[in-house]
């Protein structure tokens, strides 16, 4: 469809004319853009007092003198001129061309005009008695503008505005983001933030109070170790040591964008060569005779050092060779020279130079050098002879643009593009430029993602950490130097590839030659884009005959999203999405997440009609769809994304809503985010309840029971298994397969917290027969895990656990069922003594848990971790184990797992004889347990029995350890039975009742036995042996 310009209605695809206002739909050549420039506004203060003091026609001649002052400076650093108003005048620096450093641009011209109007004002005053002062504010943001033209509309201006505004007469202000793009080569003071007009907030501002001379807006640091780049160094080592052996000029190119590491790759190749005499000249990006900048930097150091100003001077040639190049390049007052006799003058300074050492002339950002210095280089080496000069040049890949066949033909060329740094060599980086400090690992994986190799991008995010800054949620902000690295490069390209990049940037970081033509981009101007290094060449499985591509950088696919107007935008993911549903329908997540865009966009400008809601829903029920199945497949932070977008695209009373919020519940439960899952039950429930969608209800009601037993908001296990057993009874009556799955799975974890393993594993299994059929094949598969994870606990024994497990993982390996199969397996494992192994199993298990994004029960794992280091006599590792999965369980707010886990941690504390600490993690076990959930209250009394009969008091201590023999008396979990005897038995021991504690320890040995713990038995026997 095509989108009117004149008055936003949406036409059928090759229409000529808008349908409803009759405008011409055919391009404009022009187009609108989104980009970020700085603004400048300066104003002349008290002019109402000066029109009082001066006739009119003294006033316009005043006036005309500083408007003409003003915009020499302005459009000489590079700045558009857009408006006089009244006695203000407005620039814009990245209008119509963006550069990297138009906020730096911005601050020079302040900088410069201020100083500018004080040698007017001297002539003002003699001329007319007068005097100007003026205030000026500057501002960096996103603005929106037309494809070569002049003006700009956006917030970003009116805070402009309003910081000139708040300025005092002389001042300058600049908004944060101007001071966060120049700071390394500005002078500026803090001052209150300025209260705008407008503005929900204060805006925060700076006076500039200096500029410093020829710095870069951002500087690069080198004061961290150098990491790769060994391959590069060599070629440039290479390449000297021909130019000192053959006494040659070799010309060497690095290539390679912004941030990349070519300074950095040079000064390491100079600090590590012996003894050259360096030169360095840069090439400008703008300003006034800048031909030959570079030689005049080059002469500034050749004239600061005595050494090289002795050599010309010994050579009878030396001071007349200075005297013509500084006559060329205009830093002498002598007669215009020929450019051949420039070159050849330059040349010969060089070669004379080189006869004592060899010389490398290192000529930085050569992709900004005029036409004419680069044709001064190629002579040097094509024409230098008998001297060893090495020209070291440094450039962007824009280079090519202008020398497309640069260094070609040349046997002394050599020209070479540094590729991104490797993900171990940015790993080290980072370490390098922390420098001992820390930084979160999932921090750094973000970091090293985001920059992908590009050492610059790594420097900025850090930095921007270190002053506090981000989005606040944990993700990596993109510091805006680099947005306007990225964004120049794109301003700078041809009409046809800058189209293409934008169109491309919608498809994402992978699109294919078809799909761009499709939506309007010019797939001839692939190959440029290819030369240039912002795409590459791709295979991609989804269209595989197709010619893939892939940008090199996700932030440079951004910055070319960015660049365009949101209207486009939606047009472009609308047209995208309803292609690629055509060509690959079985995409949902694709589809769904370009009509949301899209949706998404018009929502933010405002444009929502019947035919942008019911894009919406079409967006959301495809989300909940691909949603559907990532939950299935057990990804769960992907199910958890999906249907959470889902959710929020579909109307309040639609029942596909209702049922992607259901599934939402049961990811988010998974993943430990209780609190959330609790309140989307909640939601469905009501919403179900109103709209007489019982079945819906009761499954939102099996949710929520679920996840309050977890954080202790229910009466108890009994309690809750009698509600689910009077749904399931409610369920059969209205045949809804997929809740009575889901109620018979609660009802096994209440079973399980009661001690019934096996009719918690009938109820498993159970729970998988009605989900099979209902099509949750993920319920089907995780309830015989967690059935045979329960079973491992209870009663099966542990030589028959390993065998089963084996069996189980032999069929799902590699899904979510396996990570449960590992726990198991590792609990067999360790009752059976194979500590090793069973470490092995529970690790695996706990990984996979991570991997599939089950929060909740990979905090739950430490619970038998710390059991198997106990088994093992590993005390230290089970009480960490204990204290950090304590601390992961507290964070989700749950306390089914927590007492259990509490207790694993007092057991560890008895076994190092910390009896009084051992105590009171007793009492708080109590506290967290519910009264019928057998395991933490066996644990408790078992544990405080022990420590209360150390202390001599046998009659409390036999007490509590009787309670919990007959609490465990009535499950079918042997371990805890023979645990528990063991309690009575040593309380009995120590009151010197020899015959009671042997028949305890016996009981013990039995229950041991049936579960195959053979080291518990064996260890309960010894203590038989040495009893009197």
């Amino acid at each position: 469809m095509t989108i009117c310009a004149a008055c936003g209605q949406e036409n059928r695809a090759g229409a000529r004319f808008c349908d409803s206002c009759g405008a011409s739909l055919e391009p404009t050549g022009t187009r609108e853009l989104r980009k970020v420039v700085t603004i400048l506004f300066c104003d002349v203060t008290g002019s109402t007092a000066l029109g009082e003091r001066l006739d009119s026609e003294s006033l316009r001649r005043v006036m005309e003198r500083y408007f003409a002052v003003a915009q020499a400076v302005l459009e000489r650093h590079g700045g558009t001129v857009e408006k006089f108003i009244g006695d203000a005048v407005m620039a814009v620096f990245g209008i119509p061309v963006v550069h990297e450093d138009d906020a730096l641009r911005a601050a020079r011209a302040a900088h410069e005009l201020r100083d500018e109007l004080a040698g007017l004002n001297y002539e003002l005053h003699r001329e007319f008695g007068t005097e100007l002062q003026v205030r000026m504010g500057i501002n960096t943001g996103e603005v929106v503008t037309n494809e070569g033209g002049t003006l700009a509309t956006g917030d970003a201006v009116n805070v402009a505005a309003r910081l000139e505004q708040a300025a005092q007469p002389g001042d300058i202000l600049i908004g944060d983001a101007t001071r966060q793009l120049a700071e390394t080569a500005l002078e500026f003071e803090p001052v209150p933030p300025v209260d705008a007009k407008g503005k929900s907030e204060p805006v925060l501002a700076h006076r500039l109070l200096g500029v410093r001379a020829d710095a870069p807006a951002f500087e690069r640091r080198f004061d961290a170790p150098f990491v790769g780049r060994e391959g590069e160094l060599e070629q440039l080592t290479q390449a000297y040591g021909r130019a000192v052996r053959d006494r040659s000029c070799q010309l060497f190119t690095v290539l390679g964008p912004a941030g990349i590491g070519k300074s950095r790759a040079v000064y390491e190749f100079i600090a590590s060569t012996p003894d050259p005499i360096v030169l360095r000249g840069r090439c400008l990006a703008y300003g006034d005779g800048i031909t030959y900048f570079p030689l005049v930097e080059i002469l500034e150091q050749i004239a600061a050092d005595r050494e090289l100003g002795r050599l010309l001077a010994d050579d009878p040639q030396g001071p007349k060779l200075l005297n013509e190049v500084s006559a060329a390049i205009g830093v002498a007052d002598e007669a215009v020279v020929a450019r051949e006799d420039t070159f050849r003058a330059v040349r010969m300074l060089l070669e004379l130079l080189a006869q004592s050492r060899p010389l490398i002339l290192v000529l930085d950002d050569l992709h900004w050098a005029e036409a004419t210095f680069l044709d001064l280089v190629d002579h040097i080496a094509d024409w230098s002879r008998d001297a060893g000069i090495l020209l070291l040049c440094v450039a962007r890949p824009e280079l090519l643009d202008t020398r497309s066949g640069w260094g070609g033909g040349k046997l002394n060329a050599t020209t070479i593009l540094l590729e991104p740094l490797s993900e171990s060599d940015s790993e080290t980086l980072i370490d390098n430029l922390l420098a001992g400090g820390n930084l979160p690992e999932e921090l750094r994986e973000r970091i090293t993602s985001s920059a992908e190799g590009n050492p610059l991008f790594v420097e900025q995010m850090l930095a921007l950490i270190a002053q506090g800054a981000g989005n606040g949620n944990g993700e990596v902000t993109v510091p805006p130097t680099i947005q306007a690295l990225l964004a120049t490069r794109l301003e700078q390209l041809p009409a046809p590839e800058r189209v293409a990049a934008e169109r491309a940037s919608v498809i994402g970081k992978e699109f294919w030659r078809n799909a761009l033509a499709e939506i309007g981009g010019e797939t001839s101007a692939l190959a440029g884009l290819v030369r240039k290094e912002l795409i590459r060449p791709h295979r991609s499985p989804i269209f595989p005959l197709d010619d893939a591509y892939r940008f090199r950088h996700q932030l440079i696919r951004d910055a070319a999203y960015d660049g365009m107007p949101k209207e486009l935008r939606a047009e472009l993911h609308e047209r995208f999405g309803f292609w690629l549903q055509t060509n690959r329908s079985e995409y949902d997540e694709i589809v769904g997440y370009h009509l949301e865009q899209a949706f998404r966009l018009k929502e933010q400008l405002g444009r929502v009609d019947d035919a942008v809601r019911a894009l919406g829903s079409r967006a959301g029920d495809l989300l909940g769809r691909a949603g559907h199945r990532a939950y299935e497949r057990g990804d769960i932070p992907a199910a958890i994304n999906l249907l959470s977008r889902a959710t929020k695209l579909l109307p309040e009373g639609d029942a596909r809503r209702l049922e992607h919020l259901v599934h939402l519940g049961n990811a988010l439960h998974d993943a430990g985010e209780l609190e959330r899952a609790k309140s989307t039950y909640a939601e469905v429930s009501d919403a179900a309840r109103s709209a007489g969608e019982r079945v819906l209800e009761l499954r939102a009601e099996i949710g929520r029971i679920h996840t309050e037993a977890l954080t202790g908001q229910t009466a108890g296990a009994a309690a809750g298994l009698a509600t689910v057993q009077k749904w399931v009874a409610e369920l059969e009556e209205l045949g809804d397969e997929a809740a009575l799955a889901e109620a018979w799975y609660v009802a096994a974890t209440f079973e399980s917290w009661l001690g019934r393993s096996e009719v918690g594993g009938a109820s498993y299994r159970r729970a998988a027969d009605y989900a099979r059929p209902a099509g949750n094949r993920r319920l089907a598969t995780v309830a015989i895990g967690n059935g045979t994870l329960l079973q491992a606990w209870g009663s099966v024994y542990a030589p028959d656990g390993v065998r089963s497990c084996d069996e189980l993982l032999a069929e799902y390996a590699g899904t979510s069922v396996e990570p449960p199969l590992r726990l198991a397996r590792a609990l067999h494992l360790s009752f059976m003594g194979d500590d090793e192994a069973a470490r092995r199993d529970h690790e695996r298990g706990v990984e996979l848990y991570g991997q599939f994004g089950n929060g909740l029960l990979r905090a739950a794992s430490s619970m038998s971790k710390a059991d198997h280091a106990l088994r093992a006599g590993r005390i230290d590792d089970a009480e960490a184990a204990a204290r950090q999965g304590i601390e992961d369980l507290e964070r989700l707010e749950e306390r089914g797992f927590l007492s259990t886990t509490v207790g694993m941690l007092a057991e560890a504390l008895c076994r190092q004889g910390r009896w009084d600490e051992a105590e009171v993690t007793t009492h708080r076990i109590a506290e967290l347990a519910f009264p019928d959930d057998f395991d933490p209250q066996f644990r408790w009394r078992s544990i405080r029995a022990r420590v209360l009969a150390r202390r001599g008091e046998f009659e409390e201590a036999e007490r509590l350890a009787r309670e919990a023999v007959e609490i465990v008396d009535s499950t079918d979990w042997h371990l805890q039975r023979g645990e528990a005897a063991q309690a009575v038995g040593e309380v009995l021991e120590l009151a010197g009742r020899t015959d009671e504690a042997r028949a305890a320890y016996e009981r013990a040995v039995e229950s041991f036995e049936r579960k195959g713990a053979a080291p518990d038995a064996e260890a309960v026997r010894r203590r038989l042996e040495v009893l009197p």
